[in-house]
C-alpha cells in the first residue's frame, strides 16, 4: 500500500499519464489547478521520503500488536510472549484440559454430566468436547465481553438457584395446561364421542389430546379450530345424529376449557418459552466461567496471546484513562489518522483508537474514516455496521459505555463532516445502472428493517463518462434436488463458453458462491470439462486421490480392524489399475480381518507393517509413498501434504495416531498454493471476493434466504433474562430460532432478525458489485405463493424486480440488460514446460546416526560392539521382542547392514539356549538396570533382576573375557538385594561371545537396601 501511495504522488507530481484519472478527481474535489496540485504532491512526496519512518500503514491488529509488544512490561506481560493466530486451537486444548478433570473435580464432573444429559434429552447427536467448543467460541467474540464480566461473580449455587426457579415456572405452566386439556379430553371420552365427529381437519378434540400428552408446542390452535369455534361449528359433515347430541351436551364445557387454556397461554406462554430456551444451554453457560478461567491460566502458563486479546488489554486501559500512557508517545508521532474499511472495524477496535483520534483533533489536525456500510459482511468478527451508518451518533451498548467514551465521541461529533463518494471507477454503465435499480427496489421491501434504508440511502452511483457498455443477465433454473444442482452447473458451463466465444480469457472470469460445497461442485464439473480452475476449495489437499490413499493406508496401519480404510485403499488401487478385476470383486475378496496383507502380497509388495510404525513422522509417509511408487510422477498435493506433516510435528509433541486424528478435524484448512498468472477460472466465496474485481462474474446458487439456519444463522445470542423471574443470572445465551418471537425474549429476536437482514442485503451487494464488465446471476424459479406468507429470499426478490422492470423472460428463462460485445485481446502465451520430480529416498541409505556420545565414539571397536550388545539386551522385556528391538536400532541407523546381520544372528543364537532364554521370559517379572543403594552409599545398577516364583536372580552381561572381578560385582548386587525378599537369591554372569552362563556363589550378609 505504501508503494501505491508513493507511486500515485510521483505520477501526479511529475505529470505522468498514468495518474490522470486520480489527478482530475482531486482537481475537481479541491478546486486546485493542475499545476498547484502537482506542486503539492511533489512536496508531500519529498516530506514522506525524508521522514519515511513516520509514514505508517498497518492493519489495526498489527498496530495493536506493536503497541502491546512495546509496552509488554507495563502491561505485566512476559517479554517473550507468543502470538497464536489460531484461537480455536487454543480453546480446544483448554476444553480438553477441563474434560480431563471429569472424575477428579466434583463441580466440573457434575456440570459436564448435566450438560451431556441435556443434549441426550434433546435427542441431538453430541460429543461433549465438540459441543462445548462450538458453544465456547463465543468467549472469543468481542460482544460477549461485557456479558461475561457480569457473570464472573456467579458460582454453582447461583446457577442452581436459577435452574430451580425456571424449572418451577416451566413445570407449573405445563401442569396448568395439562390439567385443563385432560379435563376436556375426559369429557369427550366419557361421552363416547369420536374424533371424526368434530368439524374440520384440525379438530378441537385433537387439540386437547395433544396438550394432555405434553405436546406443548401445539398450544397455538390452528386457524381451522379457531374458525369453527368462532362460527359455533362443532360437527363434521358425516357426524351421526346421536354424536351431535352428545357434543351439544358438552360443547359449553369444552369451550370454557379451551378459553382457560387460551387465558393461560396469553398470560404465561411467552415467559414459558423464554424460560425453556434459557434453560437449554444453561449448563453450557455455567461451564463458560470455568473455560474462561482455564483459558486465561493456560495462556499465562504458555506465554501466548490471541489477536483478540490485544484489543481487550488496551480497552481495559483506554476506558480508565483520559490519554492512556501507552499512547502518550504515539500521539505525538501520528498527527493524522485515516481508518480504511471502517465498516469492518470492530466496536472495541474503534473505541481503542478513539484516544488517538481525539488527541489529533484537539491539535487541530484532520482525520479520516473511509468505508461502505453496504459492504459490512464481517459481523461474525465483531464488526457492527451501525457504528459506521449512524456515525457520529452511534453509542456503545449500555454495558460498554463509559464517560470517557462519551466525551471522545462528542469531540468527534463537533468536527464530523460526512461526504458520499458517488463515482464508480470499476464497472461499466450497464452494470452500475442495474445495481442502482435493483438495490433501490430491494431496500423498499416492507419485510426489511428500516435500518436497511438508512444504510442504502446514498447507494446510487455514477460510472465514468469515458466508459461505455456492460452486460448483465439474470437466469432462473428449474428442477429440484440433483436436477437443480445439475442445471446450475450446466448454466455456469454455458456462460463460460459464451464469454470465451466473445474473447474473454478464463482468468477474466470469477464464479462467486456462498458455500464451500458449491465451490467444490462447480470446480469438479469444470475440471471434468477440461477447464482450468483456480480455487482454494478445488485445490484442497483432501480432494486429491493420492493424498487420500496415503492417509487411508496410514489409518489402516494403526486401525486394521476398521474396514472403511480397507475399502478406500482397494478403491484407489482398482482405479489406478494396480488391482485387476472389478471393484465389487476386489472388495469382496480383500475386505476383512487379515485380508489386506494378502492384497499387498498380490501386488508384489512385501511391507513390514510393524517396522513401518517405528518410523519418524515424515519418513513414515515417505515410506508409504515410495512403497506404492507414488513418487514416480510429480504430485504437488503429496508435496504439500508432507509440508503439513513437517509443520505439525514441529509445533506438536504428538504421535502419528494423534496426527491422523488432527487431520480428520482440520483437513478443510489445507490447500496448495497456485500462481496468480494462471489462465484459469477463479472460484471463491463471496466473503473472499470482497475488495476484488473481475471483468466477468458468475453468481450461481443465487438463492440466499433470511432465516434461522444456513450461512446467515447465528447459533446463539445474548439476552437479558426474564424480569419477572428474579434470579442471580442477569444475562443468558439462547439459540436464535423462531420460537423466540413469541416469547418474552422477542426484543432480542427482533434485533437479531434485523441484523441477519442487513447481513443478507450486504452480502448480495458485495456479490453484485465485483464485476467490471459483465455479470451473470443464476437463480431458481419460485413456486407461486401469497405475499403475506412469503419469507424474503433472493430468488423472489429477483423475480419481483424483473416483473417491476416491465421486461419478460425469454424462452430460456433469462433476461438481459445491455449487449454482449466482443473483447479483443491476445491469448496468453503458453508457459515453457518445466519438469518437476518428487524426490524421495530413505535417509538411512545415506546417513548413519551415532547413538553414543563423542567420547564413546572414539573408543575401540570391540568396546563399541560390547556397548551395543549390552543396550539391546537391556531393551528386551521378552525374548519374543527381539525382532522389533533390532528393527528399531536398524531404522535409527545405529549400525551398518553387515553389523546388523552379525549382531542379529549372535543374539538369536544366544537366546536359543534354554538356560539363557528363561531369563528373558516375559511371564516372569523383571527389572532392568534397577538402581540400588548399598549400606555404604554406593550406587549399584545390575543389568537385570528377575523375580521367579521360587527365587530372585541377578543377571549381568559381559562381552569380554572372564574375570574374577565380575564375580565380586555380582556378589555386591546380591548383598544389596538380600533384604528385599525371603526367597532364594541367585547370581549369574552371561558371557555373550562364548554363550556361557556362569553361576555366582552367594555369601549372604546383612546389608541395608534402598530402591528408587
Amino acid at each position: 500500500m505504501k508503494h501505491r501511495i508513493v507511486l500515485a504522488l510521483k505520477q501526479i507530481g511529475e505529470g505522468e499519464g498514468k495518474g490522470d484519472v486520480l489527478r482530475d478527481i482531486l482537481v475537481e474535489e479541491t478546486g486546485l489547478s493542475k499545476e498547484e496540485l502537482a506542486l503539492r504532491c511533489s512536496k508531500i512526496l519529498t516530506a514522506i521520503l525524508h521522514s519515511y519512518a513516520d509514514f505508517g500503514i498497518s492493519t489495526i491488529d498489527k498496530f495493536t500488536h506493536r503497541v502491546i509488544r512495546t509496552f509488554a512490561k507495563d502491561l505485566q506481560l512476559s517479554p517473550i510472549f507468543k502470538v497464536e493466530l489460531d484461537e480455536i486451537k487454543v480453546l480446544t486444548e483448554v476444553i480438553d484440559l477441563i474434560i480431563d478433570k471429569v472424575g477428579v473435580d466434583e463441580e466440573i464432573t457434575d456440570l459436564i454430566l448435566r450438560f451431556a444429559l441435556t443434549r441426550m434429552e434433546e435427542e441431538k447427536m453430541w460429543k461433549v468436547d465438540r459441543e462445548l467448543l462450538d458453544f465456547a467460541q463465543d468467549i472469543l467474540k468481542e460482544k460477549s465481553i461485557p456479558y461475561l464480566k457480569a457473570l464472573r461473580g456467579l458460582g454453582p449455587k447461583d446457577y442452581q438457584l436459577t435452574i430451580k426457579e425456571y424449572k418451577s415456572y416451566v413445570h407449573g405452566f405445563e401442569k396448568e395446561v395439562k390439567e385443563q386439556a385432560k379435563y376436556g379430553l375426559e369429557l369427550i371420552k366419557k361421552n363416547g364421542i369420536e374424533h371424526s365427529s368434530f368439524a374440520g381437519r384440525s379438530k378441537i378434540s385433537k387439540f386437547f389430546e395433544n396438550l394432555s400428552l405434553g405436546l406443548f408446542e401445539k398450544i397455538e390452535p390452528t386457524q381451522d379450530v379457531l374458525n369453527n369455534l368462532d362460527k359455533d361449528n362443532w360437527f363434521s359433515g358425516k357426524c351421526p345424529a346421536e354424536q351431535k347430541a352428545l357434543i351439544e351436551g358438552i360443547k359449553v364445557e369444552l369451550l370454557i376449557c379451551f378459553n382457560k387454556i387460551d387465558a393461560i397461554k396469553k398470560e404465561k406462554h411467552g415467559t414459558y418459552i423464554a424460560a425453556n430456551e434459557i434453560l437449554k444451554p444453561i449448563y453450557s453457560l455455567s461451564l463458560l466461567n470455568h473455560i474462561e478461567q482455564k483459558l486465561a491460566s493456560f495462556k499465562k502458563q504458555e506465554k501466548l496471546l490471541n489477536i483478540s486479546d490485544f484489543n481487550q488489554m488496551i480497552a481495559g486501559i483506554v476506558e480508565r484513562e483520559p490519554m492512556p500512557f501507552i499512547y502518550e508517545r504515539l500521539g505525538d508521532r501520528y498527527r493524522h489518522i485515516m481508518i480504511d474499511e471502517f465498516q469492518d472495524t470492530s466496536v472495541l477496535q474503534f473505541a481503542n483508537l478513539l484516544p488517538l483520534v481525539e488527541d489529533s483533533l484537539s491539535r487541530g489536525q484532520e482525520n479520516l474514516i473511509v468505508g461502505d456500510a453496504k459492504q459490512a459482511i464481517y459481523r461474525f468478527r465483531g464488526g457492527e455496521v451501525e457504528q459506521f451508518s449512524e456515525m457520529p451518533n452511534y453509542q456503545l451498548a449500555e454495558n460498554q459505555e463509559s464517560y470517557l467514551y462519551k466525551e471522545r465521541m462528542q469531540t468527534l461529533a463537533v468536527q464530523y463532516k460526512e461526504a458520499f463518494l458517488t463515482q464508480n471507477f470499476r464497472s461499466l454503465p450497464i452494470v452500475v445502472n442495474f445495481n442502482n435499480e435493483f438495490f433501490e427496489f430491494a431496500k423498499q421491501q416492507e419485510e426489511l428493517t428500516p435500518k436497511i434504508s438508512s444504510i442504502f440511502r446514498e447507494h446510487q452511483q455514477q460510472s465514468l463518462a469515458s466508459k461505455k457498455g456492460g452486460y448483465v443477465r439474470l437466469s432462473f433454473v428449474e428442477g429440484r434436488g440433483e436436477e437443480k444442482a445439475l442445471a446450475y452447473e450446466e448454466e455456469v458451463l454455458h456462460t463460460i463458453e459464451e464469454c470465451r466465444e466473445d474473447g474473454y480469457l478464463l482468468k477474466d472470469i470469477a464464479v462467486l458462491v456462498r458455500k464451500k460445497k458449491d465451490a467444490r461442485a462447480i470446480a469438479e464439473r469444470l475440471k471434468l470439462e477440461g477447464i482450468e480452475v483456480l480455487s482454494s476449495e478445488a485445490l484442497l489437499l483432501k480432494n486429491d486421490s493420492a493424498v487420500n490413499f496415503v492417509l487411508s493406508f496410514a489409518q489402516w496401519i494403526f486401525q486394521p480392524q476398521v474396514h472403511i480404510y480397507q475399502k478406500e485403499i482397494i478403491e484407489f488401487l482398482v482405479h489406478e489399475e494396480r488391482l485387476k478385476g472389478s471393484m465389487d470383486e476386489n472388495l469382496s475378496n480383500y475386505t476383512g480381518d487379515g485380508k489386506m496383507i494378502e492384497l499387498l502380497s498380490k501386488i508384489g509388495l512385501e511391507l513390514n507393517v510393524e517396522k513401518l510404525k517405528l518410523k519418524a513422522s515424515h519418513e513414515f509417509f515417505e515410506a508409504i509413498i515410495r512403497a506404492f511408487q507414488l513418487n514416480e510422477q510429480y504430485n504437488v498435493y503429496l508435496q504439500f501434504l508432507q509440508d503439513v506433516v513437517l509443520d505439525y510435528f514441529k509445533s506438536n509433541k504428538a504421535t502419528l495416531s494423534q496426527f491422523l486424528l488432527w487431520w480428520d478435524e482440520n483437513q478443510d484448512q489445507f490447500s496448495i498454493s497456485s500462481s496468480e498468472g494462471l489462465n484459469a477460472v477463479s472460484i471463491m466465496t463471496i466473503h473472499k471476493s470482497k475488495g476484488l474485481e473481475f471483468p466477468v462474474t458468475i453468481l450461481p446458487y443465487a438463492q440466499q434466504k433470511i432465516g434461522y439456519s444456513g450461512p446467515l444463522r447465528k447459533s446463539y445470542i445474548w439476552t437479558e433474562t426474564i424480569p419477572s423471574l428474579s434470579t442471580p443470572l442477569k444475562y443468558a445465551m439462547v439459540e436464535y430460532k423462531s420460537d423466540l418471537k413469541l416469547s418474552d425474549l422477542s426484543e432480542a429476536h427482533d434485533e437479531e432478525l434485523a441484523k441477519t437482514q442487513i447481513d443478507f442485503m450486504n452480502d448480495v451487494y458485495v456479490a453484485f458489485t465485483r464485476a467490471s464488465e459483465r455479470m451473470y446471476i443464476i437463480s431458481e424459479e419460485q413456486s407461486a405463493k401469497s405475499r403475506a406468507n412469503r419469507k424474503l429470499n433472493l430468488p423472489d426478490l429477483l423475480a419481483e424486480f424483473v416483473f417491476h422492470s416491465g421486461k419478460e423472460l425469454d424462452e430460456n428463462g433469462s433476461i438481459s440488460f445491455g449487449e454482449r460485445l466482443e473483447k479483443q485481446q491476445k491469448e496468453p502465451e503458453t508457459e515453457s514446460g518445466l519438469t518437476l520430480e518428487y524426490r524421495s529416498e530413505a535417509w538411512s541409505k545415506k546417513l548413519r546416526i551415532s547413538r553414543t556420545s563423542l567420547a564413546e565414539w572414539k573408543q575401540s571397536e570391540p568396546i563399541q560392539y560390547g556397548i551395543m550388545m549390552h543396550e539391546i539386551l537391556g531393551e528386551l522385556e521378552d525374548k519374543a521382542d527381539l525382532e522389533q528391538v533390532l528393527s528399531s536400532y536398524e531404522l535409527e541407523g545405529s549400525f551398518s547392514s553387515e553389523e546388523f546381520q552379525y549382531i542379529s544372528e549372535k543374539l538369536k543364537q544366544l537366546l536359543s539356549h534354554q538356560e539363557i532364554a528363561i531369563f528373558f521370559d516375559g511371564n516372569n517379572k523383571s527389572r532392568r538396570e534397577l538402581d540400588l543403594l548399598s549400606k555404604g552409599g554406593k550406587l549399584l545398577r545390575p543389568d537385570r533382576v528377575i523375580y521367579f516364583e521360587d527365587r530372585v536372580a541377578v543377571l549381568d552381561y559381559k562381552t569380554g573375557e572372564k574375570n574374577e572381578a565380575h564375580h565380586q560385582q555380582v556378589n555386591e548386587y546380591m548383598h544389596a538385594l538380600a533384604n528385599t525378599s525371603d526367597q532364594k537369591l541367585e547370581g549369574y554372569i552371561l558371557y555373550t561371545e562364548t554363550e556361557e552362563l556362569v553361576k555366582v556363589s552367594n555369601d549372604r550378609s546383612n546389608q541395608q537396601l534402598r530402591i528408587f
